[in-house]
């Protein structure tokens, strides 16, 4: 007989052990554990409350609510943002959306050449 076997033995003794004795939980402990329960349950009801309506909230706050809260609103603004920027300058190989609407060639551009540069010299002079 090796150390592991006799570990096997030594253990396998308190496991049978255990398994033939059932724990005793004393009343003590489970009124300390109910009442526990029961506080936690009523701080959490205080914390989650929800108004008796929504007309309390008014109509921000609702929206707000609806967007997802302040980073729900924060992600929607940079969405927009994203989605202008995108439409009055899109890359250089995306096809132009007015082509495509209007099934015609577009010969309207944002900013010629001399125009953005006219700007530019302005903003700067």
């Amino acid at each position: 007989m090796n150390d592991d076997d006799r570990s096997r033995d030594t253990l396998g003794v308190f496991f049978d052990a255990a398994q033939r004795e059932t724990p005793v939980v004393s009343d003590a402990l489970m009124a300390r554990v109910a009442a526990d329960a029961v506080r936690v349950q009523r701080q959490t009801q205080t914390q989650n409350q929800i108004p008796a309506s929504r007309a309390e909230q008014g109509w921000r706050q609702q929206l707000v609510n609806v967007l997802g809260g302040w980073r729900g609103m924060g992600a929607l603004v940079a969405a927009c943002a994203a989605g202008v920027w995108l439409g009055f300058a899109p890359p250089a190989d995306w096809v132009d959306p007015v082509q495509i609407v209007m099934q015609t060639e577009s010969d309207l551009e944002m900013f010629e050449t001399e125009d953005l540069a006219f700007l530019l010299n302005a903003v700067e002079g």
